[in-house]
């Protein structure tokens, strides 16, 4: 496919038909490598760098957490209607 080179600001740019964009998996503001190899100028994604598991347990969210004797607050402190009977709870329609 034939494409142009055009004067963006100081540099120049290529435009990149969206075809090829969604063939390749690419989206506006992605990160792409230029390379020169042998005379042709290369372009490659570049591929996010994965650190580790991205799940979160609850060990990991309480790693940090101190146990401050007044962090919880006892009972109602507002118009809160807490309670214990099954019996009243109504699921939503």
């Amino acid at each position: 496919m034939i494409t142009q080179i055009r004067k963006v600001g100081n540099s120049a740019g290529v435009v990149i038909p969206s075809v090829l964009l969604k063939e390749v998996k690419l989206t506006i503001g992605a990160e792409i490598d230029l390379t020169v190899e042998n005379g042709v100028l290369n372009i490659k994604p570049v591929k996010e760098k994965r650190q580790g598991s991205r799940e979160v347990s609850l060990n990991w969210l309480l790693a940090d957490f101190q146990d401050v004797e007044g962090e919880l607050i006892p009972g109602a402190v507002g118009a809160e209607v807490l309670e214990d009977d099954d019996a009243n709870y109504r699921s939503s329609p």
